[in-house]
């Protein structure tokens, strides 16, 4: 083979502009080209082409396009040297078309890449992907909530199902049930799957045709599921009636209950009017929102809890003033030494105290007050239901208010309640001057029955 003499870009960018072949020399064990050509429009084409023979056959592949400068689309005369040798010492010298083979790679990885299901499962965190990057919530727990609805809800229906498979018989086997147990996670799920349908049939994903519709909607949904006025309407809490409470609080702040986390989370949880949430954990949702100590401060009578953990954080962060007794309740668990840098009420296995405990706990002095001949602490406008966490610390806050005549926006920002009326918008004061003498009256009123020293540590 006759030896080729190496060319220098510069020569080669001169030699490219007439139609032909131009041997580049520069590798060993074959030859490496470029090859011009004149297209329909009288334009030509430029393409690397590199060749070997061996045992008295020739092989030849296509490199790619030509390259003249830095910026051109195609491979530069030092990048095709490269590669042509690469190509030219694995056939030589072990047999293998490194050429094909990186074919082949893409090949597969693109039959892999279609071989991903398509099913709801693995296309619903796709979507939730696609609205947190566009910030859709403020909250990424918001996208947590979504995920783990569709997990109890839609996934053990519809999950193995692709998005254009899904009917609205589909959809309304999820939703039926809920009418009757949780309109309101009902209106939840149903929402999130309307947008996450509608994004299905965006061209651009082709997950579900625009024509199969959206399965959805209520309109796809209103003959399929029973009217909304059957649906299951979600009572009151049940509450402590105002005339019983003062007795309840006694029963916990006496015969040696006090000594008990759940006793003193349960009454600091009254005297505050706060959610559950704001003070432990709940099992079902195992939230991090529970009281801790360094948003306290027992100098000041301040308990600040940032926005992101109360249940509207839009609201912003709430600064609740802090009685008398919640303060002794405070030192008291303190003194006991049941609380800790992870939480300020934990139970005896260190753990952060639990909505069962408050349950279990309401229901015991329920059941003592009524073999002592008492009522119990049932509520008469609920069923005689036993009276609830929630419904007495923020229902029965909010009654008594009412009763006492207090002012309804400070009892309203008292319990973190957004302003929604007109005219409250420029309305920037939480007022705590005058929400710290309303707690005083309330934990004054909660604690009438009870002696001078309840909150004492004694020997």
């Amino acid at each position: 083979m006759a030896r080729v003499v190496q060319v220098t870009a510069l020569e080669l960018a001169q030699k490219v502009k007439a139609v032909g072949r131009y041997s580049v020399g520069g590798v060993q064990g074959g030859g490496l080209t470029v090859r011009v050509r004149e297209k329909a429009r009288g334009e030509l084409s430029r393409t690397w082409e590199v060749d070997t023979r061996k045992g008295g056959s020739r092989k030849a592949w296509a490199l790619g396009a030509y390259a003249g400068r830095i910026g051109e689309a195609g491979l530069m005369l030092k990048d095709a040297r490269v590669k042509a040798q690469a190509i030219l010492t694995a056939w030589n010298d072990e047999g293998r078309d490194i050429v094909q083979e990186e074919k082949d790679a893409q090949t597969a990885e693109r039959e892999k890449a279609e071989e991903v299901p398509e099913t709801m499962t693995a296309v619903f965190p796709q979507w939730i992907a696609f609205r947190k990057g566009q910030g859709a919530r403020k909250y990424v727990r918001d996208f947590d909530a979504m995920q783990a609805r569709f997990d109890e809800y839609v996934k053990p229906l519809i999950g193995e199902k692709k998005p254009r498979e899904v009917t609205a018989a589909d959809v309304a086997a999820i939703l039926a049930p809920l009418t009757a147990s949780a309109p309101s996670v009902l209106e939840k799920v149903q929402g999130f799957l309307r947008q996450f349908f509608r994004w299905c049939m965006m061209e651009e994903n082709g997950y579900r045709g625009m024509l199969q519709g959206n399965p959805a909607t209520s309109e796809n949904l209103k003959d399929r599921l029973p009217p909304r006025s059957t649906w299951a309407k979600k009572g009151h809490y049940a509450m402590c009636p105002l005339k019983d409470l003062p007795r309840f609080v006694k029963y916990l702040a006496e015969g040696g209950r006090l000594d008990t986390v759940g006793a003193m989370a349960c009454l600091f949880t009254i005297l505050t009017a706060s959610r559950f949430s704001n003070i432990g954990q709940s099992a079902a949702e195992r939230n991090q929102n529970y009281a801790v100590w360094e948003d306290i401060d027992l100098t000041g009578k301040v308990w600040q809890i940032p926005a992101e953990k109360m249940k509207v954080p839009d609201n912003g962060a709430h600064a609740v003033p802090l009685s008398t007794q919640a303060v002794a309740i405070l030192e008291r668990v303190q003194k006991l030494g049941v609380t800790g840098d992870k939480a300020v009420f934990l139970n005896s296995r260190g753990s952060v105290v639990s909505d069962g405990a408050f349950a279990a706990l309401i229901r015991k002095v329920s059941a003592l007050d009524i073999a002592a001949g008492g009522t119990g602490f049932l509520d008469p406008e609920n069923g005689n239901k036993v009276m609830t966490m929630h419904g007495t610390a923020r229902a029965g806050f909010r009654t008594w208010g009412s009763d006492e005549l207090k002012n309804s926006e400070l009892m309203e920002t008292a319990l973190h309640h957004k302003r929604e009326e007109l005219g409250r918008s420029y309305l920037r004061s939480d007022m705590f001057k005058a929400r710290a003498q309303i707690m005083q009256e309330w934990g004054d009123f909660l604690f009438g029955l009870c002696v001078p020293d309840w909150a004492a540590v004694k020997p």
